[in-house]
């Protein structure tokens, strides 16, 4: 929330950007005044990030940018109905688009401006994205159904299916991972509230091999 002068406090997009993870330029706004940019999806030398504005009954929008700080609308209402809320972008080798917003997933192909949309029948929040080199596609995010926690899921983009199989320590609050494939291992950051109050954690998880995502989920634990 930053101040807008005589208009009064509003919402802002911010980004930093560094070339060392040590070292960060100062914040700088982005896609004007009261938009809520998601994660930022770098595509062909471009960002794109699903948003919204924070005001009345705002459409989810498409945005895109050269250069990661002018952002303009490359589709807008790309979702006829429901709340605009988190969500995570990925691109497919042949350029297509998938969007998981919360329990749903989208699709579109270039230029982006239609996407459909299916119900994945799961309350996912907090979430994140990364595809593997072998093709696989991983989510990590908050669920709820008749517990909290922070998981791992199998996204399969045909079938329309998320498939859970780790559950990382967690619960209450918890969810935003950070994820890298390095070295052969999926390298995770997330915070949770389980130990009392919120804290950040990190996770290096070795994937089950590919056909052995089926089993249910297993529960980690640090130390594994």
């Amino acid at each position: 929330m930053l101040n807008a002068g005589t208009g009064g406090p509003h919402r802002q997009s911010l980004a930093l950007f560094s070339p060392d993870g040590r070292q960060w330029s100062d914040r700088a706004a982005v896609a004007g005044a009261g938009a809520s940019l998601g994660r930022i999806a770098w595509h062909l030398g471009r960002a794109y990030s699903i948003g919204y504005g924070t005001e009345g009954n705002p459409p989810l929008r498409l945005y895109t940018s050269a250069d990661g700080l002018n952002f303009t609308v490359q589709a807008d209402a790309i979702r006829d109905s429901g709340e605009p809320t988190e969500s995570s972008l990925l691109f497919l080798p042949n350029g297509d688009a998938l969007c998981l917003l919360r329990g749903e997933l989208g699709k579109s192909r270039v230029p982006y401006r239609g996407w459909t949309w299916k119900d994945l029948k799961l309350g996912i929040a907090g979430l994140n994205l990364i595809r593997l080199p072998d093709e696989r596609i991983v989510m990590a995010g908050r669920i709820f159904d008749t517990t909290v926690r922070t998981a791992l899921c199998w996204l399969d983009p045909e079938q329309e299916t998320l498939t859970e199989f780790l559950i990382l320590p967690s619960g209450g609050d918890s969810g935003y991972p950070g994820m890298v494939f390095y070295d052969g291992f999926l390298w995770l950051s997330y915070y949770s509230s389980h130990e009392g109050r919120a804290m950040i954690y990190f996770a290096k998880v070795k994937l089950p091999p590919v056909g052995g995502g089926k089993k249910p989920p297993r529960r980690l634990t640090f130390g594994d």
